[in-house]
């Protein structure tokens, strides 16, 4: 899955304007065949017109690589709690399967589900003690910070606000798994989200160590940002820890 285009004449002019024109007529021959093989007249308002699902493969997309590379670690790792902010409600799902989990989001869970744990609350003013979480996550969720668009406060220092408050409520030793978009430069696509160069990206999270970084674009692992092509959207995964604090004599 894209982000919205970024161009308003791509957006109201596509490249090509009778795909979905090819689509339809496609569809009303299926109608009229499904009706000569038994299934009956269909009456217009029955109908609902779903023109994308033919493909040659399942659809994946970005959002398919970076959750199931963030369950993977956190289920490597096993903590004994989880907290998420933000992410989609499909990981948030799995881990309370696996591990106890607290989903922290403006928009909170709308769900009763055994091991998990909801509340509304903000990525830049988290509940949380300073150092207290060992395991923590926020996937594609800080590119969107101060944008407006799902309803939080317009700041355009969002995203380093949500870095600085991800790290601060991070334990010592404890385990940061987070995502956002990576581009050549940095630059707002207002009001969808923020891409980062990759040098910027690493500032948002002071005092953190990166341990692990991925690049995933919509068909999968990415080796580099020039590979790749018109359909992708990369996006960096990073696992990062905080520096044990030193004991002192």
């Amino acid at each position: 899955m894209q982000e919205p285009t970024r161009s308003f004449v791509r957006l109201f002019c596509p490249p090509n304007p009778f795909w979905g024109l090819r689509r339809l007529v496609d569809f009303l021959k299926d109608r009229s065949t499904y009706s000569r093989l038994g299934g009956g007249h269909i009456d217009y308002r029955d109908l609902l017109p779903l023109l994308n699902d033919k493909t040659d493969t399942t659809p994946l997309g970005y959002y398919f690589y970076q959750d199931t590379w963030a369950f993977h670690k956190i289920a490597a790792a096993r903590p004994a709690r989880h907290v998420d902010v933000g992410s989609t409600a499909l990981l948030v799902g799995c881990l309370a399967g696996i591990v106890p989990t607290i989903s922290v989001d403006i928009r909170p869970l709308n769900v009763t589900l055994a091991g998990l744990t909801h509340s509304r609350g903000s990525i830049v003013d988290l509940p949380f003690e300073t150092n207290s979480i060992d395991s923590l996550s926020s996937l594609c969720v800080i590119e969107h910070i101060g944008l407006g668009r799902y309803g939080d406060p317009l700041d355009p220092a969002g995203s380093a606000r949500a870095g600085r408050e991800l790290a601060r409520v991070l334990r010592p030793g404890g385990n940061l798994y987070v995502s956002l978009p990576i581009g050549a430069h940095s630059e707002t696509v207002f009001n969808a989200h923020r891409v980062f160069a990759m040098a910027d990206a690493l500032t948002l999270f002071p005092g953190l160590t990166l341990r692990e970084h991925v690049l995933v674009g919509n068909d999968g692992i990415l080796p580099s940002l020039e590979s790749a092509g018109a359909a992708d959207f990369p996006v960096g995964l990073f696992h990062m820890t905080k520096t044990e604090a030193k004991a002192t004599a």
